[in-house]
């Protein structure tokens, strides 16, 4: 069987993990692990935007063999504009592509993100100002996040006409409480397209709350039902006397839809942390009677 790849978010980056020193212990983690894929973001973390990179910068992640991922500035230049809006134009565009080259100490990142659509800009635009990029070797691979359907289809559709640069990786939420992009594995593997997953630590599962929070997790769980079935996934994992956090893990490696090629973003604050996320997966697919169930409860869940 083989298992998606993995990924490791350094979203703790800044946060838990504030020292050169400490991310290198990390990296030394990494390394014995055989992992040597990182994702990042230009804003990471919220309370300090560019701390993350910066600190990969600092102990030179990149010339240590690590490839690392991160994503175009969300953050709009102008405070009269809508939220997201203007943010893909080209000089935008290469401005933050820079400013994370600078902070990580790079000449190359290895996958590029578009973190959410710039529905301000046309789409033809925005992939001549990636393609530009593109042909002067800033960036190896073009990817998409939390990108609708009809948008993915719609740049494919633009990339293949101008011979721009296509997205070949696409990132959004999976775990084994939300399941909805699913939908859209078959259209990526068509179009030689992999998954990356992340949050794949669902915080329902992982017991940091029952109801929504913030506009996409109120949108998406804050109703008495889906909280109701919340309870049962959590009963269902108390039964196999294991950790929540591990029954995401497995089931995310061993049950779900992701193919060879894709790949699994995985979170941990500290180097024992991401040892134990290891451990977890090691010990393989979860009991036949428990994943039935947990694909029930899903289905109940969706209702």
């Amino acid at each position: 069987m083989s298992l998606p790849e993995t990924l490791f978010s350094d979203y703790s980056i800044g946060t838990s993990l504030t020292t050169a020193g400490e991310v290198q212990k990390v990296l030394d983690q990494l390394k014995e692990l055989q992992i040597n894929r990182i994702d990042t973001a230009a804003l990471w973390p919220r309370a300090s935007p560019g701390c993350s990179e910066t600190l990969l910068g600092e102990v030179k992640a990149s010339g240590q063999s690590f490839k690392v991922d991160t994503r175009i500035s969300p953050v709009t230049v102008s405070s009269s504009a809508s939220r997201g809006a203007r943010t893909l134009t080209g000089p935008a565009i290469k401005k933050s592509l820079q400013e994370s080259l600078d902070r990580l100490h790079t000449h190359q990142i290895h996958v590029l993100y578009f973190q959410r659509p710039d529905g301000s800009m046309p789409i033809g635009e925005q992939a001549a100002a990636m393609q530009e990029q593109y042909a002067e070797s800033r960036f190896d691979k073009f990817g998409l996040c939390n990108f609708p359907e009809i948008a993915l289809k719609a740049f494919m559709l633009v990339c293949e006409d101008k011979g721009y640069v296509k997205p070949t990786v696409y990132q959004d939420w999976y775990n084994l409480a939300s399941r909805e992009k699913e939908k859209l594995f078959p259209l990526l593997h068509r179009h030689g397209i992999v998954f990356h997953a992340c949050s794949t630590f669902s915080c329902f599962m992982t017991g940091r709350r029952t109801s929504g929070e913030g506009i996409w997790h109120t949108s998406t769980y804050d109703n008495p039902k889906r909280q109701a079935s919340i309870m049962d996934f959590r009963e269902t994992i108390r039964k196999l006397q294991i950790s929540k956090s591990e029954a995401c893990l497995r089931w995310i490696y061993y049950h779900s839809k992701l193919q060879k090629g894709d790949g699994v973003i995985l979170e941990a604050s500290s180097a024992p942390e991401l040892a134990q996320h290891i451990k977890d997966i090691a010990k393989g697919p979860l009991p036949a009677e428990s994943v039935e169930e947990l694909d029930l409860l899903y289905k109940r869940l969706r209702g």
